[in-house]
């Protein structure tokens, strides 16, 4: 991009980033202030054809947003030069978000095809490159997209040809990669990396006559040929290289070690330690030379015996776990190619084997003239010792490491080897900075949560390494970083957030793109919840990371953050959700996905989202994400019995929920997410064995408590619940609604001494608690009170005059008090919604009867005798009242 064919292109196509072109002398242009788009995106196109790519990035962002964003053509237009611009840039992940947005208005818009192809080839995802590439030769040949937008694109063809014949050499798809990048030559003759490319792509296969004549093609008709005259240098010289190889029961990752090197060395020297696998017989099947000795417990000693059989130009160091990364094999051969440099350094990523992701970085020096006599030290991390005045070159030429990524046993025993000869260096060598920051690394490597013992080891010798590092004149500054870092992280395992911060800090003053002490600032920030710094570190370390460049990092540290953008923005997700922005939170989440798409801690802070936002089948997606590849996680199939629920799919919700308490064994959030839902569904049985868990695992969180009492007062269980009630008011006296539970208990154990007590409590405590009053009044009614109750028991109907049983309760009881004139009112209303009551009858007829209201009497009995005729009370009422009139 620049799509300018006069002005130098920026999106090459080979795998080195050209220098950007650049003109901020020039006074920075403003949007026209009279809103005139179209005059504001003519002055947008100039500034980026002028390859002013920043300048055309804040000229756009100043457009009003309501004004770019009115009609579809316009918004494709602002961001078809914010894409290009971004881009060429590398705001690689700013691009890419614009794209999507881009395609979601036009999907047939070729531009935006055309750009996350180059952003796929600068992340060599070459599987997207090939899918975005093919999709826009599609639309080209269509011309599906009829409206003249003035595609950015237009005149570089050659540009897209070239990505896709990358792409297909790296997938070793070697007639279309030939294809592609002839066509890119032939699209472009002048365009000298195709040339490049496949002069390169004809040597891997070793057909030197048409490597030849591809660099010849290419320097007749291309005027920037410096890389073709080096190529055409290494195959006229033929360097020739040998791999130096140390081994000891290897035959898991050796074969894909020799397989990624033995179509370009010229001779593989191993050296085996006391195999007692198949490792010696997979050396020979590559043509090794292998030489046999007894393992000394001193890795250099090892190695350099590999160096001393070589024979070649060139040495090259690899490790039966690594494996070279072909797409750089040009680098390589252009480094044999220059005289200046007798040692080269190479970009280590420690990768794991499952993923693919890269989870740390350092740089190396892997390959060394052989005439330089160059020997290692150290018994374990050995070092290359060379003089301090030879340089190295730094070159992007890139190694894989599985070492970190084995199975337990191997692990284990791999850590045990490194531990015991870490040990034996302190002691020899207690001033070395460098033992002492590898045995952190060691300590590290034991668990990602190391206890308490284990931190304060670490931090004494983390502190020792930092200490010893500023008088060493070779490591020091490297060390003194991973030092630092170390401090920093192992305080973050002991919950020492300003400590840790303060670690971060003093690393950032040194080097203010450190990556790792970045991310973990954000980290710290994080755990003392000053969130908007937390957020601002993580934006940094997301910006710091796209725009860093390992092959131009000078100081030879290892970077264990390297490959953790996503890492970035799973910690803004966090944020956010701590926050209570969960929309913000699926955001960060989702892009975090994007750049890791394996990356499994997501997985089901997504499907929460979804879940409380009763999204069930978008939440089900995540969570069978999260089970295909942990098939055993008691949080995964917790999470799969709420979407059962959310679908009122009881029985599927009884399989998973069994499942994930099967499962568990002191997951908090299994017990409490369990606890609440069984409790909130009413199946309070079930739920009184998760309670009692969840109040092991936590026994300060006296809600759960709480809850533990009510479940056991639901199933009428109540001289345990009012245990457990007495325990929540331990810790919270002044909660009147649990006085009034335990109250109810005592009253449901007949216990009314205790249940007066406690209902006279909760009263104390809220007297605007109506129900109180109901059941205070209720409790002194089986004690005998009748006046208070009666007292307690109007003021309560009083603002319930709905509770229709109670006005019965009120009228009997002033009924046997003799207050009949005061009962009447109270079963009248009684009798307005139970007209058969026959205890609202009765004690209304009664009343009656006594004030000497007989024939009113008489009605009220005589209508319980239709209900019952059997009623005996009403009979012997209605005797007396015939037998007075006969006496009358």
């Amino acid at each position: 991009m620049p799509i300018n064919k006069n002005k130098k292109k920026k999106l090459s196509g080979k795998n080195s980033t050209s220098a950007k072109v650049k003109n901020n002398s020039r006074k920075k242009p403003g949007p026209n202030k009279s809103n005139d788009l179209a005059a504001n995106f003519h002055k947008a196109r100039l500034l980026y054809s002028q390859n002013r790519f920043t300048e055309t990035i804040d000229f756009l962002e100043k457009l009003p947003s309501e004004l770019v964003m009115a009609k579809k053509a316009d918004s494709l237009e602002y961001y078809r030069l914010l894409a290009f611009s971004l881009t060429n840039e590398n705001e690689f992940n700013k691009a890419h978000d614009i794209t999507i947005e881009a395609l979601k208005l036009d999907e047939n818009d070729r531009d935006f095809y055309f750009v996350q192809s180059f952003i796929s080839t600068s992340f060599k995802d070459y599987e997207r490159t090939i899918e975005c590439g093919l999709k826009f030769l599609e639309l080209l040949k269509n011309n599906i997209s009829k409206e003249n937008y003035g595609y950015l694109s237009n005149g570089q063809l050659h540009l897209l040809y070239n990505y896709l014949g990358l792409s297909y050499k790296s997938k070793k798809d070697y007639d279309n990669a030939v294809k592609y990048l002839k066509m890119a030559s032939v699209e472009s003759p002048k365009y000298m990396h195709p040339y490049l490319n496949l002069g390169n792509l004809h040597l891997l296969q070793k057909d030197y006559n048409k490597a030849e004549e591809i660099i010849e093609k290419g320097l007749k008709n291309c005027s920037q040929v410096q890389e073709l005259l080096l190529l055409k240098k290494s195959l006229e010289n033929k360097a020739t290289i040998s791999a130096c190889m140390i081994v000891k029961n290897e035959e898991e990752l050796l074969p894909g070690c020799l397989e990624s090197i033995r179509s370009w060395v010229d001779e593989i020297i191993i050296v085996d330690t006391g195999s007692t696998d198949k490792t010696v017989e997979i050396a020979k099947s590559y043509g090794a030379k292998i030489y046999h000795q007894e393992w000394t417990k001193d890795f250099s000693f090892h190695r350099n015996y590999s160096i001393s059989k070589a024979t070649c130009d060139w040495v090259f160091i690899i490790d039966a776990d690594e494996e070279f990364v072909e797409d750089d094999l040009p680098a390589l051969r252009q480094a044999t190619a220059q005289d200046d440099y007798r040692i080269i350094s190479f970009n280590v990523f420690n990768v794991s084997k499952e993923t693919g992701q890269n989870t740390s970085f350092l740089h190396s020096i892997r390959l060394f003239r052989r005439d330089a006599n160059l020997r290692y030290d150290g018994i374990v991390h050995n070092q290359l010792m060379y003089d301090s005045s030879e340089k190295a070159l730094r070159l992007g030429i890139s190694i894989r490491h599985y070492g970190y990524d084995l199975s337990p046993e191997i692990m284990e025993k791999k850590l045990a080897r490194s531990r015991e000869l870490l040990e034996k260096q302190l002691i020899d060598d207690p001033e070395n900075c460098f033992v002492r920051y590898n045995y952190v690394q060691l300590l590290r490597s034991s668990g990602s949560h190391p206890d308490a013992k284990t931190c304060q080891l670490m931090l004494k010798h983390a502190t020792k390494a930092v200490e010893l590092s500023r008088e060493d004149k070779k490591y020091g500054e490297a060390v003194e970083l991973m030092s630092l870092h170390q401090l920093a992280t192992t305080h973050i395992s002991l919950l020492e957030y300003d400590k840790a911060k303060e670690y971060c800090e003093e690393a950032l003053a040194i080097k203010p793109d450190f990556l790792d002490a970045l991310l973990s600032m954000a980290h710290a920030y994080t755990g003392l919840k000053d969130f908007d710094k937390a957020e601002s570190y993580y934006n940094e370390f997301i910006k710091t990371r796209e725009h860093y460049d390992e092959t131009a990092e000078e100081i030879n540290l290892i970077q264990v953050y390297i490959g953790s953008t996503y890492l970035g923005y799973y910690g803004l997700g966090l944020i956010y959700e701590l926050k209570g922005d969960f929309e913000k939170a699926e955001e960060y989440y989702l892009k975090s996905i994007e750049h890791f798409d394996m990356f499994r801690d997501v997985l089901l802070r997504l499907a929460r989202i979804y879940l409380d936002r009763k999204d069930s089948d978008l939440a089900l997606e995540f969570i069978n994400k999260h089970l295909e590849w942990q098939p055993d996680s008691d949080l995964g199939n917790l999470y799969k019995s709420e979407y059962f629920a959310q679908n009122n799919n009881k029985v599927e919700v009884d399989i998973y929920l069994n499942k994930a308490l099967a499962l568990t064994e002191d997951s908090i959030e299994v017990h409490d997410r369990a606890a609440q839902f069984l409790y909130n569904i009413g199946e309070f049985e079930r739920a009184i064995p998760v309670l009692k868990k969840l109040i092991e695992l936590l026994p300060k969180t006296s809600q759960n408590i709480k809850n533990l009492a009510t479940s056991y007062y639901n199933i009428g269980e109540f001289e345990n619940a009012g245990t457990y009630f007495e325990k929540y008011l331990d810790s919270n006296p002044n909660d009147f609604e649990a006085i009034n539970d335990l109250a109810n208990c005592y009253y449901k154990l007949a216990n009314y001494k205790k249940a007066e007590e406690y209902y006279s409590k909760a009263l104390d405590s809220n007297d605007k608690l109506n129900l109180i009053y109901r059941n205070l009044g209720l409790t002194r009614l089986q004690l005998g009170k009748t006046k208070e109750a009666l007292i307690l028991l109007e003021k309560y109907c009083e603002s319930s005059p709905e509770d229709v049983e109670i006005e019965l309760i009120i009228g009997s009881s002033n009924c046997q008090l003799g207050q009949y004139s005061e009962a009447i009112p109270h079963l009248e209303k009684y009798l307005f919604l139970n007209q058969n009551s026959i205890s609202g009858l009765f004690n209304i007829s009664e009343c009656y009867y006594h004030l000497g209201y007989a024939d009113s009497a008489a009605i009220g009995y005589t209508q319980i005798l239709k209900i019952d005729p059997e009623f005996q009370p009403a009979i012997n009422r209605l005797s007396e009242i015939k037998s007075d009139k006969t006496l009358a």
